[in-house]
């Protein structure tokens, strides 16, 4: 509410887990801002144990509370003389000027009426219980979602289709315009299709499995025996070529 924002629109600090929220709350004084980050805080063992630990935190703090005036009997009593006095022209029952009494006593004196302060205390917890249960702030509640998070499957690695066997390479330097627009499992098997051509076998299955339903692949070598100078030089350049760009687009699929 101070913020202006809605708890949704709030980030929280991946570091800390605190929700970052005082950079709307420029007009708050620094006091108050660590009284409601204690308020909000990630963990339940930081913020305060009871109401009542959070009043007195309000009241003495850099800017506290409006400290009570010191009960005066004789300003009551004077007042309410005033008042008996006048009850016959008034036409005022006895339970109307006791009433008047106390609205005027808290009037003069500055004294917040006890419902009144502990309907304050119930409205700032209050506010902390619907802040901390918003959609936003209910993975602060660790417990519960070790029990509610559901089991996701293991993402599994399948061969797709390629339609162009990339002979090319063989023939031509490779360019970024040949490469923009391809997903990392393209750029894997388009680096590795050279090596493919002159019989590689690969130690990852994937890799292996794609090019073991290509019907031109004829697997000579193991990884560990092939012959680095059966690559031409230009076909080289291409392999740097693809593995820089990969680099610079962060695109990989079978990894590196």
């Amino acid at each position: 509410l101070l913020s202006g924002k809605s708890p949704q629109e709030l980030e929280t600090d991946s570091h800390t887990g605190e929700i970052v929220w005082e950079y709307y709350g420029r007009n708050i004084s620094p006091s108050l801002k660590t009284i409601i980050n204690k308020a909000i805080a990630y963990h339940p063992r930081e913020r305060y144990s009871s109401a009542l630990e959070m009043l007195k935190a309000l009241q003495t703090s850099a800017t506290p509370l409006p400290p009570t005036v010191p009960f005066q009997p004789e300003a009551i009593n004077s007042h309410l003389s005033t008042v008996v006095s006048n009850k016959s022209a008034q036409n005022l029952s006895q339970e109307q000027v006791t009433k008047y009494q106390e609205e005027n006593k808290h009037k003069k004196l500055g004294i917040l009426p006890q419902s009144t302060i502990i309907g304050s205390v119930i409205g700032i917890l209050t506010i902390c219980g619907l802040w901390l249960l918003s959609p936003k702030n209910v993975t602060r509640q660790p417990e519960i979602e070790a029990t509610t998070k559901p089991v996701l499957p293991e993402p599994q690695l399948t061969v797709k289709p390629i339609v162009n066997d990339f002979s090319w390479l063989s023939s031509r330097r490779v360019t970024d315009a040949d490469l923009n627009g391809m997903d990392g499992y393209t750029l894997d098997v388009m680096r590795n299709s050279i090596f493919a051509r002159h019989g590689r076998r690969f130690k990852n299955p994937g890799l292996q499995e794609y090019f073991d339903k290509q019907p031109w692949y004829n697997p000579k070598y193991s990884p560990e025996e092939f012959p680095p100078n059966v690559l031409s030089e230009l076909e080289k350049l291409n392999v740097e070529y693809i593995w820089e760009y990969q680099d610079r687009t962060n695109k990989r699929f079978f990894g590196r």
